[in-house]
């Protein structure tokens, strides 16, 4: 069997080196850059590691099937004094402990996305045989709940370890103790939780990465005191303060993305004496208050705070008067409702800052005297916000530093010469206005066309690639035009009678959009409004001597349940079942017992009426939905004006507090709810309560007719 092995080998070999050429030319399944060659996701059509030219002295091998790694594999790359190797997803079934031993000069080794019988004792005999030199160990994607042996590495110049991406249960730190180089050790997206870990020996760990992880308490790193560098992101923590950054002096660099941090308490960072960079992005959009010195620091420089949709306002406008030393604040998609005098209170104790990003923060303005108070920014980028103008000379005249502005995607529709003063206009690198709903007309668009067409403007704006997003957006016959493709007459047509009923065209379209974009963003309150002009006219039609036949004190149905559309499940699967079929409550459905050709106002309104209690499933999808909270005014609406306060309530999730409306989080506050859990003793509770609160009427309705004197004008609202 040996002997076979062998043989097919090296036919594979010979075969291989007559279908690739000589060892100077690329290989056919493989790409070649440089040093660099890439042999990728050919499957069983490359088998072995083909002779590379002789210059290449990084492979990257992802995607085949090399079944064997052994001495032999590398043979055609012996003399390639190779150093950088990253085998992935060739579907190894066994390793030679020698494998590695011809390849003298490799520093950086990656191994990953294999599943292999027995790998983790195969890799630590592999390890024996790696270079003395190496510096670099990546063993990532191996479902491994358990890291190799690393003896092997031991008197080589290892610094950095990677185990992300496995099943690590529990962090030993004495396992990488023996590896005296050991500087930046990756241990990320696997499964340590809180407790499971200890960090003995790793005292000199520099650069750590734990993100990922299910902890959910702050982790202890008193010890670690050489660490420079934390990830800590995307974990299950939600609180963090000043004591669990103690014993990190050295520390210049922070991230703590991703976490559901409600609150940023004073002096945090305080005691992190050589913090350069703190990155708190994503935190779930669950942030809500920021104490003033939560940022105190005489250290930090760079400030990341983006995607967190916090709300600045003028509560908010000394938070970084404790953080002199900042040089770069990003501060994009959040909302900073503040007016210009206030935002300017907010960056004046920033007289370092060089880098202000703030895209999607809902500005509509720029600050007049903004780089007076900023006199060393270099980057200005304000892109997707509803800028419209600005006064160049109050605002740019100031600028002696700044090199970079970002102003795309906003609502600018007038460039002039007084917009960015020629001084500055002379300093600027870069200059992107794209994306911006640019006008067109002669008047408008005159000098910014003149100004495009300059070889000063086509570097400035990077016309070359971005040509295609400066567009015109009126007149209406110019508009997606590209403004460098149009010709100067199709700017400043001749004749000013076909220019003036362009405008008046464009004038009127543009009303007529605005109305009805008025009215479609009003329609909720414009049927509601309907609902209850409706509801007064049906009782003006009662006091004039019309009074409906008193029904039976019996309900037609024990509830109406209230529930957004992606909870049909829950109503389905839980709900009917269980009410209707094992407890014999009788529920009105919409999707079953509403009648066909009634408006659906009408249909909710009786479904009220003929429900013994409204049953209001909430969750995140309930409270986003408009269409639910019409529902729900309405049915308040009717149990008001009847006296009622039959509402049962469930929260079947935890509710986003940015999706809590006025009138839903009143609702919550006011009346008592019962919560929603799959656990079998807490669901056997539920429905206890469910029933308590929804008693059965003992009998069914059968009859299809109810009389009674009904109201035929119904309100002109449909269900969509």
């Amino acid at each position: 069997m040996g002997l076979l092995s062998i043989f097919l080998f090296h036919y594979t070999l010979i075969c291989g080196i007559l279908s690739h050429g000589t060892p100077n030319i690329c290989p056919a399944l493989c790409q070649c850059a440089g040093h660099k060659a890439y042999c990728m996701q050919n499957g069983n059509k490359l088998t072995v590691i083909p002779p590379l030219p002789p210059n290449i002295t990084y492979l990257k091998f992802h995607g085949n099937s090399l079944h064997e790694i052994t001495r032999r594999t590398f043979m055609t790359i012996k003399a390639n004094n190779i150093t950088e190797m990253d085998l992935s997803n060739n579907r190894v079934s066994t390793i030679s402990a020698d494998a590695l031993e011809d390849l003298t000069f490799l520093k950086r080794f990656s191994f990953s996305h294999e599943i292999l019988t027995d790998g983790v004792i195969l890799v630590a005999k592999l390890l024996h045989s790696i270079s003395r030199s190496i510096e670099y160990v990546g063993l990532q994607n191996m479902h491994w709940n358990t890291v190799p042996n690393l003896d092997g590495l031991i008197n080589t110049t290892i610094r950095e370890f990677d185990f992300s991406y496995n099943y690590l249960e529990f962090l030993d730190g004495t396992h990488f103790a023996k590896l005296n180089t050991l500087r930046e050790l990756v241990i990320s997206y696997n499964g340590i939780g809180n407790s499971n870990y200890s960090f003995d020996g790793l005292q000199m760990i520099t650069n750590l990465n734990l993100a990922g992880n299910w902890f959910i308490n702050f982790p202890n790193f008193t010890n670690m005191q050489q660490l420079k560098r934390l990830h800590l992101q995307n974990t299950k923590i939600s609180y963090f303060e000043q004591k669990n950054f103690d014993g990190l002096a050295k520390l210049e660099y922070l991230n703590l993305n991703g976490h559901a941090i409600r609150r940023l308490l004073n002096y945090t960072f305080l005691t992190l004496k050589s913090l350069r960079t703190l990155e708190l992005r994503r935190l779930s959009g669950q942030l809500y208050y920021i104490e003033p010195y939560a940022f105190n620091s005489s250290s930090l420089r760079n400030l990341s705070m983006n995607e967190n949709y916090f709300d600045f306002t003028s509560e908010f406008i000394n938070i970084f008067a404790s953080v002199p030393t900042l040089e770069s604040l990003d501060l994009s998609y959040n909302n900073i409702r503040v007016n210009e005098t206030d935002f300017l209170k907010m960056i004046n104790p920033l007289p370092k800052l060089k880098y202000l990003k703030l895209v999607n923060v809902k500005f509509t303005f720029i600050s007049n005297n903004l780089l007076r108070s900023l006199r060393s920014l270099r980057h200005l980028i304000l892109s997707q916000n509803n800028i419209i103008t600005w006064d160049g000379k109050a605002v740019f005249g100031n600028s002696t530093t700044l090199r970079v502005i970002d102003l795309s995607n906003n609502s600018i529709t007038i460039v002039n010469d007084t917009s960015f003063p020629q001084p500055m206009r002379n300093r600027l690198k870069v200059l992107n206005l794209e994306g911006n709903p640019f006008s067109c007309s002669c008047n408008d668009m005159k000098w910014f066309y003149k100004w495009m067409s300059s070889e000063a403007a086509v570097k400035l704006l990077n016309l070359d690639r971005t040509s295609e997003r400066y567009k015109c957006s009126s007149p209406y016959s110019l508009q997606e035009k590209q403004i460098n493709q149009l010709d100067y007459r199709d700017v400043c047509p001749i004749d000013p009678t076909l220019l003036k009923v362009i405008i008046s065209c464009a004038a009127m379209i543009g009303s007529v959009l605005l109305v009805v974009g008025l009215l479609y963003k009003c329609r909720w309150n414009i049927r509601y409004q309907l609902f209850k002009l409706n509801q007064e006219r049906k009782r003006r039609y009662k006091r004039d001597g019309y009074v409906s036949i008193p029904r039976d004190n019996d309900y037609l149905y024990d509830c109406f349940p209230v529930y957004a559309d992606e909870d049909i499940r829950f109503v389905q699967n839980r709900l009917m079942k269980v009410l209707e079929e094992k407890y014999n409550r009788t529920l009105c459905i919409r999707d079953r017992d509403f009648g066909i050709g009634k408006v659906f106002v009408d249909n909710i309104t009786e479904s009220i009426e003929d429900s013994r209690k409204v049953l209001l499933l909430l969750s995140n999808n309930f409270a986003r939905s408009r269409w639910c909270r019409f529902q729900l005014q309405i049915a308040l609406h009717r149990m008001t004006e009847e006296g009622r306060n039959e509402l049962v309530i469930v929260v079947l999730q935890e509710i986003s507090y940015k999706y809590l409306s006025n009138s839903l989080r009143t609702v919550m506050v006011t009346t008592p709810y019962i919560t929603w859990s799959d656990e079998s003793s807490a669901e056997r509770m539920f429905w206890e309560k469910i029933l308590q609160e929804i008693p059965s009427s003992g009998m069914r309705r059968t009859d299809s007719v109810v009389e009674e004197v009904e109201i035929n004008d119904s309100i002109a609202i449909n269900s969509g």
